[in-house]
């Protein structure tokens, strides 16, 4: 059986290597169970929807709520549910009077803003982050070999500063300059790691 595993706290961070935005979602104890990557032009949307904001407008995920509430609906719970080629999905669970449960798909950072706005449940599906942690193809960081930002913070640091990156890390990092044919990269990563060992 698929279990889903409950989210109990969120916070939009950036990671520290690749500089992208992603919304860390905690279990009870606070630890990160899952990294939801974000486009940089929905992160002001995302922090509008859930504060109050003096910028006019009405974000795009408020007023998909307030149609659910005006037709009679009402969201329940979202999990996270699928994971294609680097992007997470999840299922929205509405509730509407007359026509029983509803099922809406969309992009999991779309959804979590919704969620946390209504406010309700939010799940993760075990095999989504199995999927995440093992997957080459969607790493649990969402590095983009073919854009050079994502690695300026890793080419720049010294050899002191990769000792400082947890070996998990160093791997993936390793495996992502290789995809890149970037040997010179992969070779300093490789000594930082065995330097660790």
């Amino acid at each position: 059986m698929d279990k889903e595993i409950q989210v109990h706290g969120y916070d939009l961070t950036c990671h520290e290597v690749t500089m992208t935005r992603l919304i860390k979602l905690t279990d009870e104890q606070g630890n990160t169970i899952l990294n939801v990557p974000m486009e940089m032009f929905a992160v002001r949307t995302f922090f509008r929807c859930l504060m109050e904001s003096d910028i006019p407008g009405i974000p795009a995920h408020k007023m998909f709520l307030d149609v659910i509430e005006i037709l009679g609906g009402k969201l329940q719970k979202v999990v996270i549910d699928e994971l294609q080629k680097g992007v997470f999905f999840a299922t929205l669970h509405l509730t509407k009077n007359d026509a029983g449960k509803i099922t809406i798909k969309a992009e999991a950072s779309d959804a979590l803003a919704m969620a946390f706005r209504a406010p309700c449940y939010v799940y993760i599906r075990e095999s989504v982050l199995a999927t995440a942690k093992n997957d080459s193809k969607n790493r649990v960081h969402w590095y983009d070999p073919k854009d050079e930002e994502t690695l300026k913070t890793v080419r720049a640091a010294t050899q002191g500063e990769l000792l400082l990156y947890p070996e998990e890390e160093l791997s993936q990092l390793i495996e992502i300059a290789i995809d890149i044919e970037d040997y010179t990269l992969a070779a300093k990563l490789k000594k930082a790691l065995q330097d660790k060992l």
